[in-house]
């Protein structure tokens, strides 16, 4: 993960696609003798954040840099394990900055899901990790899901502040 800490975490290195789903929820009311219902406001959310990102590896520079993002990701959808403090909790809570304040600044996001493609017509080129040569592709995409997770003190806070 050490190419990540100078950048202080993943970064597109191109402006990749991302899709955020807001929803307002309505329960309705079945009035007697009545084609319609009577729709009463329940509450809102913020569906998942899905981001799909190309990465290139022209260098080894660039290629330990992608092996990193790919470990970082699939790190980030695994339990903690083995001897320590951390064994047994889950996967870290993460940030998600970018576009500015007014879209994401610093959204504490859990990682569902991960993917890479590992596409058979472009090149690869090797990097050395841990001591072995590891092959990564010139090109790929890189796809996350991402969930808005708040704290119930946070999402509280202005209701009952003694939280």
């Amino acid at each position: 993960l050490y190419p990540l800490l100078q950048p202080d975490g993943v970064i597109f290195p191109y402006t990749p696609q991302i899709q955020v789903n807001y929803t307002a929820n309505y329960d309705g009311t079945d009035l007697a003798h009545s084609n319609y219902k009577i729709y009463q406001y329940k509450n809102s959310e913020v569906g998942q954040i899905q981001i799909t990102g190309m990465f290139t590896a022209q260098d080894t520079i660039e290629a330990n840099y992608l092996l990193a993002v790919i470990h970082f990701f699939r790190s980030a959808t695994k339990m903690f394990f083995g001897q320590g403090e951390y064994a047994g909790n889950p996967p870290l809570v993460c940030n998600l900055t970018g576009y500015g304040s007014s879209i994401f600044d610093k959204v504490p996001v859990i990682v569902k899901s991960f993917s890479v493609d590992l596409k058979d017509d472009v090149n690869y080129i090797r990097c050395n990790t841990f001591g072995t040569n590891t092959w990564v592709p010139v090109i790929s995409t890189v796809s996350v899901t991402l969930t808005p997770v708040y704290h119930t003190a946070e999402v509280f806070a202005e209701y009952m502040p003694e939280l």
